[in-house]
């Protein structure tokens, strides 16, 4: 699946210069940082966990005024308090400020997003790993630093045909993974169209999923593009078997177990979801739901690449309940879409309409509070995780925050309950020592899906 979608898109450079901070690199970082402190969280001890999302958080806070250089540094921070025997850390810093790329003609080049003034003037030996379906492999470069702590590198791509390249750092972590230009991108998109249109209305809306999917193949997305990450291979390889259900007169959608990214169609638009349902389910067997969406600078992959490394869906995996992630942005002003949504998920998903839970974080958990006001017939429960708005309906509700947050500070979320409380609203708050705003989120998944009712014993 498409990983670059994770994080916002805005691709504003954060300084004059040529080269611009992307989403790419963003989203790169994040889950970078997400996957080190989920795997670390256990053995910190609550100091080094604090400071880790303090670094986290103001991360965040240079992400909202555009400061993505600093962004950057910030979460690479934060990963480096979370490892065990950390290298130095002007070499991290360094590393956290390269783009990698393989243009066409199998060009290789690295460049850095901002300077690094600690690593001046040196010589730095870098890793590249190239892999593809058969094997991988590396090669080291040499970059050189100038004056003023920036490095450019070009090279040849030698390795033959790639299915992605990244830079390889002291622990093994990989720093700006990238894609080559995949040449049979056109061809490929119109074999798979190829007879869409002669297929009956019955299977309109198949066929409006099958074009949304077949939209993600590109040649070359480049960094600011929500495909920059999808291995259109493999994506090519499932979307013919799908068509092959579709020619025969299948719906590829209609009770699919497993992780799968799609869109809803709501009037003209086509708005995308990322669903997970778990596999090994008796006849008739219905789910229960839990629609969980993502904060600012999110996106539908948050909670299946983030949030804990994917928290959320390994729960779904043990405790059995289909998770549906939309972008929050296309129903924070539209409770039709929040409608559509669910009547989709209701034809092509073995959900019980009874046992809808919906999560949502920072922005999501103020689009919820928004939605419950018109929508609470349709949802059970609700946990908004460090971000909330004035409560107005009789739905329960649990707001989980950190106190130490400083985005979406307890304070105020303490004052929303007050008042929902004063009006005899069931509605609950729970704090959390040494958490901030982010990272925390896979702590407070856990507690949702037990709050909820859906952890099993």
């Amino acid at each position: 699946m498409p990983l670059a979608l994770l994080l916002a898109a805005f691709a504003v450079a954060q300084d004059p210069g040529p080269v611009m901070i992307a989403r790419r690199d963003l989203a790169s970082a994040f889950l970078r940082l997400d996957g080190t402190f989920a795997s670390a969280r256990a053995r910190l001890d609550d100091e080094t966990a604090g400071a880790a999302n303090r670094e986290m958080d103001l991360a965040s806070l240079d992400f909202f005024g555009l400061r993505f250089a600093s962004a950057l540094t910030h979460m690479e921070r934060a990963r480096w308090l979370c490892l065990d025997d950390p290298p130095e850390w002007s070499v991290l810093e360094a590393l956290a400020s390269l783009r990698l790329d393989v243009g066409h003609g199998q060009e290789l080049r690295i460049v850095s997003l901002f300077a690094v003034p600690s690593v001046a003037s040196r010589r730095l030996a870098v890793p590249i790993r190239f892999q593809s379906a058969a094997k991988t492999s590396e090669r080291v470069v040499t970059l050189e630093f100038d004056a003023d702590g920036r490095a450019a590198f070009t090279g040849t791509l030698a390795e033959g045909e790639a299915t992605s390249v990244a830079v390889i750092g002291p622990e093994g972590a990989r720093y700006s993974p990238t894609r080559p230009p995949f040449s049979e991108a056109g061809a490929v998109r119109a074999s798979l169209l190829e007879g869409m249109d002669a297929l009956g209305p019955e299977l309109a809306g198949a066929v409006r999923i099958f074009r949304s999917r077949v939209e993600l193949i590109v040649r070359d997305p480049g960094p600011r593009s929500i495909e920059q990450l999808t291995e259109p291979r493999a994506l090519a390889r499932e979307l013919r078997g799908e068509r092959a259900q579709l020619v025969a007169g299948g719906n590829p959608y209609h009770l699919r177990s497993g992780d799968l990214w799609r869109t809803i169609a709501h009037g003209s638009q086509d708005l995308p979801v990322r669903l997970f349902v778990p596999g090994d389910r008796k006849n008739s067997e219905k789910l229960p739901l839990v629609v969980a969406f993502h904060g600012a600078g999110g996106d539908e992959n948050f909670f299946h690449e983030a949030g804990g490394a994917g928290r959320l869906i390994e729960l779904a995996r043990v405790e059995r309940f289909v998770v549906a992630c939309p972008r929050t942005t296309d129903y924070t002003l539209s409770p039709r879409a929040f409608d559509a949504l669910l009547d989709a998920l209701a034809r092509d998903c073995p959900v019980d309409p009874e046992r809808v839970h919906v999560i949502g974080h920072s922005l999501g958990g103020m689009t919820i509070a928004g939605l419950l006001k018109v929508r609470s017939r349709r949802i059970a429960s609700v946990v908004c995780i460090s971000g909330a708005r004035a409560f107005r309906a009789e739905t329960p509700v649990l707001v989980l925050a950190g106190l130490q947050d400083p985005v979406v500070p307890h304070e105020g979320l303490a004052e929303l309950v007050a008042d929902a409380r004063a009006r005899e609203l069931p509605v609950t708050i729970e704090a959390f020592e040494h958490e901030g705003h982010t990272l925390f989120v896979p702590r407070a998944l856990e507690r949702a899906i037990d709050w909820f009712g859906l952890a099993r014993e």
